[in-house]
């Protein structure tokens, strides 16, 4: 073999070697190697996505018909539902088989102003002005009232790393939402709703 073979040769063999360990090192770091080119996380990405994909479903939502979807957000994300005809969420605990406890009000978005909104905001329950920022929101609105009556104060909200089945149903102006499978059953059955809602 001549000289400039076994150069050609080598160069090859070295190109095969560098790209085996690159292959493996994008496949063993996904998740950096995303974050570097996209400087999102792909919990981010996924928060929002999951929340886009809630969104066109209710969109498509059939009157009267019960839906089920698998839902969920990461950590550091929380998913808020906003009556119409309130001004946000007051702070409080709420029981329940999807309840929760809010250090502090969560006021309704200006662009929710006059209608129902669906909201996924960066930040916890324990922010001051969780959803305030209209940079860290995404907010889908329509001509209802949201509850849950799978907690005693009919909100529907959600933080991070909350997975799981969520129930859905449009009736008669409302959206019904639930983490509790039961809790679409006895759609009347809301208690101390006016209490916790800031009218």
């Amino acid at each position: 073999m001549r000289k400039g073979e076994s150069n050609v040769v080598l160069m090859v063999i070295i190109g095969i070697i560098l790209a085996i360990i690159l292959v493996f090192a994008t496949k063993a770091f996904p998740e950096a190697l995303f974050g570097i080119l996209s400087r999102e996380t792909t919990e981010d990405v996924h928060s929002e996505n999951q929340f886009a994909v809630l969104a066109d479903k209710l969109k498509i939502m059939d009157e009267g018909v019960r839906y089920e979807q698998l839902f969920g957000v990461g950590e550091g994300y929380v998913v808020t539902g906003f009556s119409k005809d309130k001004k946000g969420i007051s702070a409080g605990r709420c029981g329940g088989k999807s309840g929760f406890e809010i250090r502090n009000e969560i006021l309704k978005p200006s662009e929710c102003e006059g209608r129902g909104c669906l909201c996924l905001c960066r930040g916890s329950l324990n922010d001051n002005y969780v959803c305030s920022v209209k940079e860290n929101r995404w907010c889908y609105g329509g001509e209802f009232n949201i509850t849950d009556n799978g907690n005693e104060c009919g909100v529907f909200v959600i933080e991070g790393y909350d997975f799981g089945n969520l129930y859905m149903k449009k009736e008669k102006g409302v959206l019904w939402m639930s983490r509790a499978k039961e809790g679409l059953s006895d759609m009347q059955n809301i208690l101390n709703l006016s209490d916790f809602l800031m009218l």
